[in-house]
């Protein structure tokens, strides 16, 4: 099933439940406004087709070579003319895409997730016991063989030396809420219970790779935040009621850090009268 496809299927996917967690109104806006994608989401989506649907690539994507010129102009318009239907790219992020893909395939572990029996880019369906509400995911690997294993495939530009930097981005992402997502899912829709990785690439510079080990607490935990989070969309439905994030009054709760904060400038200002 083609991405097109599967966007019109009904039902709540973690790229729509995700912005709950910054309040309802956050997500009321993300449903009823135009669903516009950045630069850094259209190449993830071109690595995802480089490194899963390798041989129809050229069959999605239409590539805009350099010494073509400006995208603009009557060229440009004749370009898509001949390729209606295709999504149009730079050659330097398909040539860029094509490398993130070698990496992947060639990094051992990566290679044993895409390898052996399995699903690829495996659309899935379900109905949440908690609330009735239809569920999808379209999961970039399911791996059969052996212990099963949901993997998914993620672009980054932190570098991987230092794998802090992109564990606080995991956090910062929500990744953790779509593994338990679609870990519940999975188990719904297939009844398998599978463990979860992360398939991480630089998305330029030397395109390192590491396979991530996703613990059975982090997904335990994923999952009771895409819960909460469903719950909340289906109490704000049901009251058609999409309150403000903090309705209360809420303390400013300064850092320590903050100038005049450490106890030395307090006590210098307190000396001279009292606070401003």
């Amino acid at each position: 099933m083609n991405y097109q496809t599967y966007s019109e299927l009904p039902g709540d996917r973690w790229s729509d439940v995700k912005t709950m967690y910054d309040g309802p109104r956050s997500y009321r806006d993300h449903m009823d406004g135009p669903r516009e994608s950045t630069d850094a989401m259209d190449f993830g989506s071109l690595v995802h087709s480089a490194v899963f649907e390798p041989d129809s690539l050229l069959l999605e994507y239409a590539v805009w070579k350099a010494d073509m010129g400006n995208r603009a102009g009557a060229k440009w318009a004749d370009f898509l003319a001949q390729n209606e239907g295709k999504q149009p790219v730079r050659e330097v992020d398909y040539k860029r895409a094509l490398k993130v893909r070698d990496a992947v395939h060639s990094h051992p572990k990566a290679k044993k997730l895409l390898g052996g029996k399995g699903h690829t880019e495996h659309v899935i369906t379900w109905t949440d016991e908690a609330t009735g509400r239809p569920c999808k995911a379209r999961v970039d690997r399911i791996r059969t063989s052996g212990h099963p294993v949901e993997a998914d495939l993620k672009t980054t530009g932190v570098k991987l030396g230092n794998l802090r930097k992109f564990r606080n981005a995991s956090a910062d992402f929500l990744y953790h809420g779509q593994r338990g997502m679609y870990r519940d899912g999975i188990k719904a829709a297939l009844g398998i219970d599978v463990d979860s990785r992360l398939i991480v690439a630089e998305a330029q510079g030397a395109f390192e790779v590491a396979v991530l080990n996703v613990s059975p607490a982090e997904v335990w935990a994923g999952s009771d935040l895409f819960h909460r989070l469903l719950e909340q969309i289906a109490e704000c439905e049901a009251n058609d009621r999409w309150p403000f994030l903090y309705e209360e009054e809420q303390e400013l709760d300064l850092p320590p850090w903050a100038p005049g904060m450490d106890e030395t400038d307090v006590a210098s200002i307190l000396s001279f009268g009292g606070s401003k």
